[in-house]
């Protein structure tokens, strides 16, 4: 992997208590350079960054009042579940731009991630959304990696997206705000767990394709499956492992699928509804699924512990190198200059 090597510069007066070392804190590199932000300026960070900056996050608390609007392709990366943004997001970026990077990476999201402009190619890894991602403008080429999800809506406007190594509480509309209409789009689960596929009335959960996950419901809420005007069918199931035995009698095609009665998911309260699959009421683990050779297409095991990016929320290995002090003997400052690898 190539390494990228930043030298940052910051000035610190002399004398600051040695809480300020844990405060939350915001970089924005820019060209090489970097400029700081207190944590209550996240959205004066977003505004100050063009087209292509970086804004580091450290460890720590971020208040947001309002929606924190993204209108620029940026990359903003957290140190893990230790940055905590407390709000929502709304991407509305003009143009149809294509995104190549990752524009969200290694944070905790206490709300929803909605993007209201059309957008192509938005990347996002390791984050925890306490809310819903969303989209009320078409949005293509979504990729998610190793996230937890509270809900995924596949509306109408989710053109196409991969989903791999995620664990997602409920994969369509939990409430009549948010309409599912995923008839038609190009939309793939990879290892994936997933607590809940399911819609409401007027909506649609069709041509979704499930590989290698383990789904503990599949259902279409209150109606049952293709009565009235809910339509939960033409779906595909390959290699994935779910409560109930899964037929091709509403459209759906299943392939070397896996049913375990007692498969369930249970909440933790500490985890804000984090789902913890079970059967028979003990956790589900790797060794379980090994055990029963409950197995992908790839002979990992299924679930978001599976496959190739297993699921996972750490950081990644961004770290301090090499760190050098001088104290200017005239303004009584400390020069600190991080070498960041």
């Amino acid at each position: 992997m190539e390494k990228i090597t930043l030298f940052l510069i910051g000035l610190i007066l002399i004398g600051i208590p040695s809480y300020a070392d844990t405060r939350a804190s915001i970089l924005l590199l820019h060209n090489g350079q970097g400029s700081s932000f207190e944590d209550d300026q996240l959205q004066d960070a977003v505004n100050q960054a063009v087209t292509g900056d970086t804004i580091c996050l450290s460890e720590g608390s971020y208040e947001i009042n309002e929606p924190l609007i993204i209108d620029k392709i940026i990359s903003i990366i957290g140190t893990g579940q230790t940055t905590k943004l407390r709000g929502s997001i709304n991407i509305c970026i003009d143009g149809t731009p294509q995104v190549t990077g990752y524009m969200l990476n290694g944070m905790r999201i206490s709300g929803d991630i909605i993007v209201q402009k059309e957008l192509n190619g938005l990347k996002m890894k390791k984050i925890w959304i306490g809310g819903y991602f969303y989209s009320t403008a078409d949005v293509k080429d979504v990729e998610i990696d190793k996230s937890y999800i509270k809900g995924f809506v596949p509306t109408q406007y989710v053109k196409s997206a991969v989903v791999t190594n995620c664990i997602i509480y409920y994969h369509g509309a939990y409430n009549s705000g948010q309409v599912c209409n995923s008839v038609g789009n190009d939309l793939l689960f990879v290892n994936c767990n997933i607590a809940s596929v399911h819609c409401n009335s007027f909506q649609n959960i069709q041509d979704v394709t499930f590989l290698n996950s383990i789904i503990a419901n599949y259902s279409a809420g209150a109606s049952s499956v293709g009565v009235g005007n809910v339509s939960i069918g033409n779906n595909t199931f390959i290699n994935c492992l779910c409560k109930t035995a899964l037929t091709s009698q509403y459209g759906d095609i299943v392939e070397e699928c896996y049913t375990e009665s007692a498969l369930a998911t249970s909440t933790d309260s500490y985890n804000d509804m984090f789902p913890i699959f079970t059967v028979s009421k003990a956790e589900i683990t790797a060794q379980f699924l090994q055990e029963k050779n409950y197995l992908g297409t790839d002979g990992s095991i299924v679930g978001a512990y599976g496959g190739s990016t297993p699921y996972t929320l750490e950081a990644d290995g961004i770290h301090i190198k090499e760190r050098m002090l001088k104290v200017d003997p005239l303004t009584r400052q400390l020069n600190v200059t991080l070498k960041v690898e």
